[in-house]
């Protein structure tokens, strides 16, 4: 199924992340009171099917029936297994945050919707906080070096605050005291290479663009086989949150300062190029950007995505 987002007019926020239904085999499932009832609950809390049978007052073996056809649709899925009592029990929760019906499409121009890439905006339809990792700015970690790139992140803060009607979205920790419970409760963007954040460092060899720290923490891509040496390049990952796969994690970061201000100019400026896969392997949201100073002021204004 589609995934939508769900805009107020009214003040151009995001209201949830919804599905849309667009065949017979859709309205079929939804076409029973119980299976709408079982959405109902699925809204308010995951459940397991022994739970959802006592709640509806049914035999387990017709609430796994009517589970079946719901998830067989997609509109339900497992969220884990659990043992209890000797057997594995699934928990199942809804797959989206709600269903649509669209009967007529059009296309409208929605500025705000295009100032951040899809990935982050349906990380800000969902109800997890995101946790935003900033490096300290004294000497610390095994390198000490100092962040030195604090600002640069402002404006993709800003666009996050304007899309969202979440006032408690954000929480921002220098890497020296972000809390293993801060990383495993919500979405985290880190900022900075493993010289400088110490999250970035720990998390370096799953990621499917690497730092070589310690070949001049080249940027090498697992993805093409290709090394990147330029201070100008830069990262920008999408991967699950190693802390708790169930949330994501983005990477924004360069070789040096001027790769990490590449990356950010990029994310801000090519969002719909930064939401697609890799052109190496576009299952995979890993690019490398590299930063073009156009009007010889040795500053970066312009970047190409290398991969």
């Amino acid at each position: 199924m589609k995934k939508c987002i769900i805009l107020d007019p009214s003040t151009n926020k995001i209201k949830g992340i919804v599905s849309l239904i667009d065949s017979e085999k859709y309205f079929k499932a939804l076409s029973h009171p119980l299976r709408i009832k079982i959405l109902k609950m699925l809204s308010e809390q995951v459940m397991y099917s022994q739970q959802i049978a006592e709640e509806l007052n049914i035999s387990q073996q017709l609430a796994n029936y009517h589970i079946k056809v719901l998830k067989e649709t997609g509109l339900v899925e497992e969220a884990k297994r659990v043992r209890l009592r000797r057997r594995m029990a699934r928990l199942i929760k809804l797959s989206s945050e709600g269903f649509a019906i669209l009967l007529k499409t059009r296309e409208e121009h929605t500025e705000a919707i295009e100032k951040l890439p899809r990935f982050l905006v349906e990380i800000l339809g969902r109800e997890e906080k995101i946790t935003l990792v900033l490096s300290n700015p004294e000497p610390h970690g095994r390198f000490m070096c100092r962040g030195k790139d604090h600002y640069m992140i402002i404006e993709t803060v800003f666009k996050l605050g304007i899309i969202s009607n979440r006032y408690d979205i954000l929480n921002v920790k220098l890497d020296t005291e972000v809390t293993k419970e801060d990383l495993s409760s919500s979405n985290v963007i880190l900022l900075g290479n493993p010289m400088v954040n110490m999250i970035t460092y720990k998390i370096n060899d799953i990621l499917p663009i690497k730092f070589s720290i310690e070949s001049g923490n080249n940027i090498v891509s697992t993805l093409s086989g290709k090394v990147y040496t330029e201070e100008v390049n830069g990262v920008i990952e999408l991967i699950s949150n190693p802390y708790n796969e169930n949330l994501d994690l983005l990477l924004i970061a360069g070789k040096s300062t001027c790769g990490t201000i590449a990356s950010i100019i990029a994310l801000n400026r090519y969002p719909n190029k930064i939401a697609d896969g890799n052109r190496y392997d576009n299952s995979v949201i890993a690019h490398v950007v590299e930063g073009v100073d156009l009007n010889c002021d040795n500053a970066i204004d312009e970047v190409n995505i290398l991969e």
